[in-house]
């Protein structure tokens, strides 16, 4: 994955000055729609467990993630 993120980025050369490089490839071709599929798979994954849950319980289950993203292991 991150061999195909910097084919992306080195792509993104500003053709009117080959020497600078702008994101646009990469902007437009993996983050919008990772950032959007993201979103999707999220959106689907809270409704599915609070079909099966409590709200109580989606809260302990957001929180514990967040604490995770949090803790040194991620960072």
């Amino acid at each position: 994955m991150e061999d195909i993120l910097i084919v992306l980025v080195s792509l993104g050369i500003d053709e009117s000055d080959c020497t600078k490089g702008t994101l646009d490839v990469y902007k437009t071709n993996f983050e919008q729609p990772f950032i959007e599929e993201t979103k999707r798979y999220y959106i689907q994954e809270s409704q599915a467990f609070l079909a099966e849950n409590s709200v109580v319980e989606y809260m302990k289950k957001v929180c514990h993630g967040h604490y995770l993203l949090l803790s040194p292991r991620f960072n």
